[in-house]
């Protein structure tokens, strides 16, 4: 396994852009954090999409050409909201998917989230290639803090580990320093013979009194397809037998 990636610090502008290449159809509102649409605000879009009735015409005319206009416009009407509804579905569909392989966790006003995605197979080594996003935020702390040093492992379910030792300098060459309701975000990456693994950790911040504190990177994990077709697969059967059962 190896460790590679670069740092990229997004404006809010980049981060913006982003929001709207993944979620054109939603607002701001529906969609306000970094490109992420929670889930709650995808069944928001869903239901408003499927009960908002078709914008009809106006015209009063009983002309049957009007008539017909008018009918027309009510479908393509109705065709753009189902359209989006079923956009909104799909997107619904692959955020609970990501929420497989994303994980979370608050400490000390630090909030760290980490989440990974499989890029295929490395054609020289064989391995499977994966990349990984860690958000870190600074959303309550008392004071600036800075990150000064990390601990990850990551394992693969053939029982392999690769081990960054506690106290190793910085993630990606950078020790960010985060006031209240700022945010430093890279991505980075690893490679695994297994079909799965896990990554786990832990970053150590020192705010501006000098009191040292860790937050944890909860595990989060590393699912190749061939991996996620085995669960689906595995699914798929279970659901046989419950079936039978019944």
């Amino acid at each position: 396994m190896a460790d590679w990636g670069k740092f990229q610090r997004l404006s809010q502008r980049q981060l913006d852009a982003e929001r709207a290449a993944v979620f054109p159809w939603a607002s701001a509102a529906d969609a306000p954090r970094f490109g992420v649409i929670e889930p709650d605000a995808l069944l928001r879009l869903v239901r408003r999409r499927y009960r908002e009735p078709p914008q009809q015409s106006s015209a009063s005319s009983t002309d049957a050409d009007a008539q017909t206009g008018t009918a027309h416009q009510g479908a393509a009407a109705e065709s753009a909201a189902t359209d989006e509804a079923f956009r909104a579905l799909r997107a619904f569909h692959e955020l609970f998917a990501a929420l497989r392989v994303t994980s979370t966790c608050e400490m000390h006003g630090v909030r760290v989230q980490a989440t990974s995605q499989y890029l295929g197979v490395n054609a020289t080594t064989k391995a499977r290639v994966f990349a990984y996003r860690v958000r870190i935020a600074n959303v309550a702390s008392a004071s600036v803090v800075q990150l000064r040093s990390r601990h990850w492992v990551i394992a693969d379910a053939d029982g392999g580990s690769v081990v960054v030792p506690k106290g190793s300098p910085g993630v990606v060459g950078q020790t960010p320093r985060l006031a209240v309701g700022h945010h430093f975000e890279y991505v980075s990456g690893t490679e695994l013979h297994a079909p799965r693994g896990s990554i786990r950790g832990s970053f150590e911040f020192v705010d501006d009194a000098g009191g040292v504190f860790e937050a944890d990177v909860l595990p989060f994990d590393l699912i190749s397809d061939e991996a996620d077709a085995d669960d689906a697969s595995a699914a798929r059967a279970t659901t046989v037998e419950e079936e039978e059962e019944l």
